[in-house]
């Protein structure tokens, strides 16, 4: 023995340990070095050569890995074939993984079936048991039968199956040039050792190990002629097909199983004359109640712990979901949470909200999304301009408003001059060629989609790049070439005719600064300061988006004065159709008013596409305006804050 690879362990328990940590500690101890810390030397150290240790821990193991995956094993809606991947990935391979190289005995083999069996069991529940706990019969489910519905083994051909793997794949390692020690220990002749384990004829001695004798006894279930490890048993035995070894496991078919175990995820019903378990099976399957409003039905089922029904408006506090809530139809529970008392009452209920399609029932209105057709409907928007749904209701809305008003864009032409010349051309621009109904083409989706008139050799990249500089032209109003233009196919051209805005320039609106004493101003303030105070603590504005206001403001302001009446005439004319505030939607895309800290008020305005040349004749007559009054309009990005326009104020100091 070599001392100076030797370390000294501590024993905290039995007889002497007293005297000698005391001797350790207390420098008298003329051993090898002491350690704090040793080496991994195995799982267990036991006395005796067993595994009833490493089996009772293997089982602990899988039991673990089982209660980890409890909810999802208890779940009714996860499907049994999910299911039975979990356990076979998880639990199963929890208790039997690297035991095939452990020398078992039966009672341990039995042990181990006998957990897993009582772990399928808990998987197929009502099915795999046979009963419920008020039932006094149950029916008999053999755990082969369990077994065979999961595509599982016995526990003794699995680690059979795995054993002879292992010796496949050591063998040809071997074979490669590699030195493999799990061999030499089984085969091979230790010094101290008289008789070998394998004799001259190929048989067993008494001196081979019991992992040996296993071995041997697996090679003869599966070559029928082995004779032993004679000359060239391991030529023969990696001549044998890899899949031959697996075929070992059987195969697993379900065509002689019982129907309820065939499809296990699908409820199915017993016979009238099971009683209470035909009561129960009908009851699994809730039927459907179409609902307006389902948020309306869970609050109204909400029943606290102490027996009270709160109100169906009255929102519950933590204290209350803490100490549980239960179901007022089944008296399931309790609940601690919104989305667990929601999800039951769902699932087991059958509650379900009428509207489960993207078109609106009244309207025909198409929706991206299910959710937005809902707020549709719930906020009374059908036949109108209404694009504030979310972003797939807003595409949708956005689609839908140029279908119906696609006469009016072909009036807007490059004859508006001014400001409006860009809006001009950016509306025309958004009628695309190549639509065979004039529609505006709005979802990107439905723009790939569509023909383009620069051919068929044209790339995808070309129509990418050719719609996205014609859809930044039709939204932000700015001129462009055109899309036969944009879609050459030369790379060059393409992006030279794009003029690809950078980010900056997606901001760009009209922005005016007007002095806070004018009139404008002030009823700009006005207005928006009774907006302000007509917010409600619940729900939705009476008077809708802002920008309503801000733009009906501005239009009243215009029109107010009838000298401007004959340079508004297309705008009073547009205007003039529109009796209500909501019917500004249609006008006006964006608009805001607030106060800056310099004492002005700051206004921006961003039109609809399809009322462009009107705003032009507005946008126009305000720039003036505001000019003669002081103020001024501001282009770019963004104005300059009111910290740089005082310092560009301020006269230079000589």
């Amino acid at each position: 023995m070599n001392m100076k690879k030797c370390e000294s362990l501590v024993s905290v328990r039995g007889k002497g340990a007293y005297v000698s940590a005391r001797r350790l500690y207390g420098g008298a101890w003329m051993g090898p070095p002491l350690k704090d810390s040793v080496k991994y030397l195995g799982a267990h150290l036991q006395a005796q050569p067993s595994c009833k240790l490493e089996v009772t821990k293997r089982i602990a193991a899988a039991r673990s890995a089982f209660a980890m995956f409890a909810k999802f094993f208890r779940r009714s809606t996860v499907p049994h074939q999910r299911k039975i991947m979990v356990f076979r990935a998880v639990v199963n391979e929890a208790l039997l993984s690297a035991l095939e190289v452990r020398v078992l005995s039966q009672s341990g083999l039995d042990k181990l079936e006998a957990a897993r069996g009582l772990l399928l069991l808990r998987i197929f529940g009502v099915r795999g048991f046979g009963k419920v706990s008020t039932e006094q019969v149950a029916v008999s489910v053999p755990i082969s039968l369990l077994r065979r519905v999961c595509g599982l083994a016995e526990v003794a051909t699995e680690l059979r199956v795995r054993r002879l793997l292992w010796l496949r794949s050591s063998l040809l390692a071997e074979r490669d040039g590699d030195v493999r020690l799990e061999l030499a220990a089984n085969f091979g002749v230790f010094p101290w050792q008289a008789t070998a384990p394998i004799n001259e004829v190929g048989q067993l001695t008494p001196a081979a190990p019991a992992f040996l004798s296993i071995l041997d006894g697996d090679l003869r279930a599966l070559l029928p002629s082995w004779k032993g490890f004679v000359a060239g048993w391991k030529e023969n035995f990696l001549q044998t097909a890899e899949s031959s070894i697996r075929d070992m496991r059987g195969t697993f078919g379900d065509a002689s199983l019982p129907q309820s175990l065939q499809q296990p995820c699908t409820r199915t019903s017993r016979e009238p004359s099971r009683g209470p378990r035909s009561n129960r099976d009908a009851t699994r399957q809730p039927s459907l109640q179409i609902v307006e409003s389902p948020a309306e039905v869970v609050r109204s089922l909400r029943v606290l712990s102490d027996g009270a029904i709160p109100d169906a408006d009255e929102e519950l506090t933590d204290q209350q979901w803490l100490a549980g809530v239960y179901c007022g139809h089944c008296a399931h529970g309790p609940f601690h949470s919104t989305k667990s008392f929601a999800s039951h009452v769902v699932i087991k209920h059958g509650v379900r909200h009428r509207i489960q399609t993207t078109a609106c029932p009244t309207c025909g209105r198409q929706f991206t999304k299910t959710s937005a057709c809902r707020r549709h409907v719930a906020q009374l928007s059908c036949n109108k301009h209404v694009v504030n749904h979310g972003r797939a209701g807003a595409l949708a809305g956005m689609r839908d408003m140029f279908n119906r008003q696609a006469a009016e864009t072909a009036r807007v032409d490059a004859s508006v001059t001014g400001v409006g010349s860009s809006h001009a051309s950016s509306a025309s621009a958004s009628v695309l060629p190549g639509s065979v109904d004039g529609n505006a083409v709005v979802h990107g989706r439905r723009a790939r989609a569509q023909p383009h008139s620069c051919g068929s050799t044209q790339t995808a990249a070309s129509r990418r790049e050719a719609f996205r500089g014609t859809r930044w032209q039709r939204v932000h109003g700015r001129a462009g070439d055109t899309v036969g233009q944009a879609a050459q196919s030369s790379g060059e051209d393409r992006r030279a005719a794009r003029q690809g805005p950078p980010r900056a320039r997606s901001l760009e609106l009209p922005h005016f600064l007007l002095p806070k004493e004018t009139d404008l101003s002030n009823a700009l303030l006005a207005s928006m300061a009774a907006w302000k105070a007509r917010i409600p603590d619940k729900g939705p504005h009476p008077l809708g988006a802002p920008r309503r206001t801000v733009a009906g403001t501005v239009a009243q302001e215009l029109l107010k004065n009838e000298e401007h009446h004959e340079r508004l005439a297309r705008f009073k004319a547009f205007h003039g159709k529109l009796t209500s505030l909501p019917d500004m939607e249609q006008s006006i895309q964006l608009a805001m008013a607030r106060e800056t800290r310099d004492g002005h008020v700051l206004l921006k305005l961003r039109p609809q596409a399809l009322a462009q040349a009107e705003w032009t004749e507005a946008v126009a007559l305000l720039t003036e305006l505001i000019s003669q009054q002081g103020g001024e309009k501001k282009s770019g990005a963004a104005p300059p804050g009111s910290l740089v326009r005082q310092l560009g104020a301020k006269p230079e100091s000589s």
